[in-house]
């Protein structure tokens, strides 16, 4: 990327209110083992994994797998409620 589109990026950024969307995340996360802060979150999805990662796919939720059952979920700056809300109905269905 160039440095001027990062300026573009991060100026946007400002305007976004990452805490307020952070706690729709802590809602989502409320009842399963989680890690991190902010935007980037580190669950222990244990054997139900896969299936929260699929859950989560279905919705264009990317997540990253991680050895023992754990799921890195960095959602975009400007998609983390939608983030929350796809998690926290993945976690609910399964």
């Amino acid at each position: 990327f160039s440095l001027i589109r990062q300026h573009h990026y991060a100026r946007a950024a400002r305007g976004l209110d990452i805490a307020g969307a952070a706690k729709a995340l802590d809602g989502a996360l409320a009842n399963i083992t989680h890690a991190g802060l902010g935007a980037y979150r580190v669950i222990d999805g244990g054997a139900k994994s896969a299936a929260i990662a699929a859950a989560l796919a279905e919705d264009g939720i990317e997540v990253r797998k991680f050895p023992n059952g754990r799921l890195g979920i960095i959602p975009a700056l400007d998609q983390i409620e939608a983030a929350a809300k796809a998690l926290h109905a993945a976690l609910e269905g399964i």
